[in-house]
């Protein structure tokens, strides 16, 4: 897609890639790159190992920039270094494990343009293994970070509008250079996960949005990769970057949770017919779960028979057998059941607890805002 111009905006545009190791990876990621966005914006990879080996890179494109650090530098650091070297005025920051295609950067450019309100946009990150959403958008409750609408087909119904948010992952984000340095850069007490939380609070303090658009869409193998380098190096960082955000932003964050809530379940309302009782089965780890049943209970304007609080013993599990938690004669009630999760994925795999409920009117609600039906869950995960 060489053929692509960029009278789109007369900024000067630069790309920002932090880059530890995986070369091949680094390579391949780059030729899609180049493939999608315009030739006169500039790429600036920060190569940073305390092995050598790993930075010994080089790319043949006059596009691209290749700064190399022989120290290991996370990605707050790497980030901000970045940005100092690159002359755009509109920068763009990209994981090195990000597949693009498309139009996905002109999407971006002419969503942050639209409006002087904009300060920060993002696309539609995508899990590569099986074309689910990982990321459109964070939103916050009382005590924890959400992804709503992860987990669902990258086309589904609700996914397909561009979204006001506090927040965006940073694994793709398009901001200004000005307002990047204006907010101080990401935060550097937050070396690998929630800085890009923080970016999009800091720069709601300065009076400006954050917006996910719909039409971007990108393959992030991130969290949907074993692999990844958060989770096998450096996994001893995520609270301390966790606590670093919430000492830091608690007092302005707005828990925006409640309001994909009221809209995801109000489309659901929409397409599906409710029962007017439920049995509401708490199977989250989360610690304010009330806050988000309270929210529930409101938006489908339902009444609850009870509420059974179950330790499932784990934080977002990938599977949960329901015969496990749930006593095996609620299999013969005929009461309709909500099962309030982490994530809806996680009940995939319970063909025999389906085949066996009474009652097939049965809901199931995560933390980031998901509602489907088990025939949903059964046509979609199994």
């Amino acid at each position: 897609m060489r053929y692509i111009n960029n009278n789109l905006s007369d900024y000067k545009q630069s790309i920002i890639i932090p880059y530890h190791k995986n070369k091949e990876l680094l390579y391949y990621v780059l030729k899609l790159l180049l493939n999608t966005i315009p030739d006169n914006v500039e790429v600036i990879i920060i190569a940073n190992n305390t092995d050598k080996s790993q930075i010994q890179i080089e790319y043949p494109s006059s596009q691209v920039t290749i700064h190399k650090i022989a120290n290991s530098m996370l990605y707050s650091e790497a980030m901000n270094l970045g940005v100092s070297y690159a002359s755009g005025d509109i920068i763009t920051m990209f994981d090195q494990d990000v597949f693009c295609f498309g139009t996905w950067y002109q999407i971006l450019l002419n969503k942050l343009l639209s409006s002087n309100k904009i300060g920060a946009v993002s696309p539609k990150l995508i899990n590569p293994t099986n074309n689910r959403i990982i990321d459109f958008g964070i939103a916050y409750s009382p005590q924890n970070i959400l992804h709503p609408m992860r987990g669902l087909p990258f086309n589904h119904p609700i996914a397909l509008s561009d979204r006001k948010v506090m927040s965006a992952c940073g694994a793709v984000m398009m901001t200004y250079k000005d307002l990047y340095e204006k907010v101080g850069g990401m935060d550097k007490t937050m070396p690998y996960i929630c800085c890009d939380c923080d970016y999009g609070i800091q720069i709601m303090k300065k009076g400006y949005e954050t917006w996910v658009v719909a039409d971007s869409f990108i393959y992030h193998k991130g969290s949907s990769s074993t692999n990844n380098i958060k989770n096998t190096e450096y996994s001893y960082l995520r609270g301390d970057s966790k606590a670093m955000f919430f000492a830091k932003d608690y007092n302005f964050l707005e828990y925006d949770i409640k309001d994909f809530i009221s809209y995801s379940g109000g489309e659901f309302k929409k397409t599906h017919k409710l029962e007017k009782r439920y049995y509401l089965y708490n199977l989250s780890s989360l610690n304010d779960s009330d806050f988000f049943v309270k929210n529930i209970q409101k938006v489908l304007g339902i009444v609850f028979y009870d509420i059974y609080v179950i330790n499932i013993g784990n934080r977002n599990p990938t599977q949960l057998q329901i015969y496990e938690f749930l006593p095996m004669s609620h299999l013969d009630i005929r009461e309709p059941f909500i099962y309030f999760v982490d994530s809806f994925t996680s009940l995939g795999n319970n063909a025999i607890w389906w085949n066996l409920r009474k009652c097939k009117n049965d809901i199931i609600i995560d933390v980031n805002g998901n509602f489907l039906t088990q025939k949903e869950i059964q046509d979609l995960v199994l």
